[in-house]
């Protein structure tokens, strides 16, 4: 139970702790040449990827707060960690001479970047930002689902850790408690659709206003320019 609840509120930390703040306030284009120049370092620093999960981590405790960071980067190194045991293992069960333990941390920490990596995007989004463009592009009825989205799943995440917890308290099975927990999280979201039925039914005439913030603009600036930096250097 305890390990369930641990990986529910490091999800619940790393994609909906912080609201419309921070680089998620920066216009969209500037995001996906972020993501875009991360594929590429990836590829560049193949052999050396704590360079660039390091420049990210940096770009996530400044842009998004210490506490998104730590609970990503925790969050995305189970499954690295996972990828290098098992690799090392394999390699020793097989009788490799290759079997290094460097090779293993250099597994994980690709591992790593990659999930970090899409925390971060998936933390970045705006759905007002998605909203906005959908309403754009002529979807404005769909324009709504966006922000439904990200105002249920965060209450629903919510509702299933208090129902852990209280799980946990009546002493009952971690496995059979996360019926209930799951079950909380899908009358969450039929709740908030009939209450807003006939709002959600009805097309939004203008795209939701939106500000955005110049200064975390300029920080995603500064690391595009940083990123653009390392890959002339690692040619």
């Amino acid at each position: 139970m305890q390990l369930i609840g641990l990986l529910v509120g490091l999800i619940y930390r790393s994609l909906f702790h912080r609201g419309e703040e921070g680089v998620r306030r920066s216009p969209c284009i500037l995001k996906l040449l972020l993501l875009l120049l991360s594929v590429l370092l990836y590829k560049a620093f193949y052999l050396r990827p704590y360079v660039p999960l390091t420049l990210f981590i940096i770009f996530g405790a400044l842009g998004l707060g210490l506490m998104w960071t730590y609970s990503s980067f925790i969050l995305s190194s189970i499954p690295a960690a996972w990828y290098g045991i098992t690799a090392y293992l394999y390699w020793i069960f097989e009788g490799q001479k290759g079997a290094l333990i460097e090779n293993a941390i250099m597994i994980y920490l690709r591992a790593t970047y990659i999930s970090f990596i899409a925390l971060l995007f998936l933390a970045i989004i705006s759905p007002i930002q998605v909203s906005r463009i959908l309403h754009r592009l002529g979807f404005r009825k769909g324009s709504l689902f966006p922000l439904l989205l990200w105002r249920i799943t965060p209450a629903g995440i919510s509702n299933m850790m208090s129902s852990l917890v209280l799980g946990t308290l009546k002493g009952e099975n971690s496995w059979r408690r996360l019926g209930p927990a799951l079950a909380s999280m899908i009358e969450e979201g039929q709740n908030v659709w009939k209450i807003n039925y006939y709002r959600l039914e009805s097309e939004p005439l203008i795209p939701l206003e939106y500000s955005y913030s110049l200064k975390y603009s300029m920080l995603t600036i500064t690391f595009l320019l940083v990123e653009f930096f390392l890959l002339i250097l690692s040619y």
